[in-house]
Parts: structure tokens; C-alpha cells; sequence
């Protein structure tokens, strides 16, 4: 009696197997070889990849570093106009979040932080000037 898979005619073999084993052994062998090509394939790319995101890193970290210690040598050199810098850009993140977290909540909060602010700005010249 003849067996069929998916429509192929097996017929039995000298060892024992329908010919659709056989093919499907052949198959099998060929899917795990482009299994592994592919494996190694993304092994590589993900490697590559690792790499590049570490060399961005690295050079991202190195230019913030040299914006940080200009701006922190500017800040020496002319203090007044770097608290009035910082006042006016944590003003325009305070009404940024403001307009996210309601009014009222911006106003109970604004006013104590900038006098406190206010008072570290003017204790920080005054040190630096003496």
C-alpha cells in the first residue's frame, strides 16, 4: 500500500522510511543550517550595532562634558548673569508646568521657590565677590 503526504506518493524504502521522511529529514537539516546563518548573522549585527551605540555614547558624553565645564566657567566669571539665566529658564519651565499641573498649584508653590531661590542667588554673589 502507497502513502501519501501532502499529495506526494511514498512509497517504502530499503530502510524502513517513507520517502516523505527522508525529504522532510533534508528539510529539517536545511532549516537548522539557515537557522544557525541566520543566528550568527544577527550575533554580528547586534555586535555592530553595540558598538556603534557605544562609540555615540562616548562621544555625547565627552561634548556634554565640555559644554558643562564652559557653562560652569561662565557661571565664575559672571555670576549675576548666570542666576538671571537660570531664573528665567526655571521660570519657563515653571509655566510649562503650569499649564500641566493647574494654576493654583503653580501659585502655591511659585512663590516660595523663587524667594528661596532668590536668596541662594544673592548669598552666592555676595561669597563670590568677597
Amino acid at each position: 500500500m502507497q502513502e501519501t503526504y501532502d499529495g506526494v506518493a511514498g512509497a517504502n524504502t530499503n530502510a524502513g522510511t517513507k520517502d516523505w521522511e527522508v525529504l522532510d529529514d533534508a528539510a529539517v537539516r536545511k532549516a537548522e543550517r539557515e537557522a544557525r546563518r541566520l543566528g550568527a548573522q544577527a550575533s554580528r549585527t547586534m555586535k555592530e550595532a553595540g558598538e556603534k551605540v557605544g562609540a555615540a555614547y562616548e562621544r555625547t558624553a565627552e561634548q556634554a562634558g565640555r559644554m558643562y565645564r564652559g557653562a560652569r566657567g561662565y557661571a565664575q566669571e559672571n555670576p549675576a548673569t548666570a542666576a538671571a539665566i537660570t531664573f528665567a529658564a526655571g521660570m519657563g519651565l515653571g509655566l510649562i508646568a503650569a499649564r500641566q499641573n493647574g494654576l493654583r498649584a503653580y501659585r502655591r508653590g511659585l512663590v516660595p521657590v523663587i524667594a528661596v531661590a532668590l536668596a541662594r542667588t544673592v548669598l552666592d554673589v555676595l561669597d563670590e565677590e568677597h
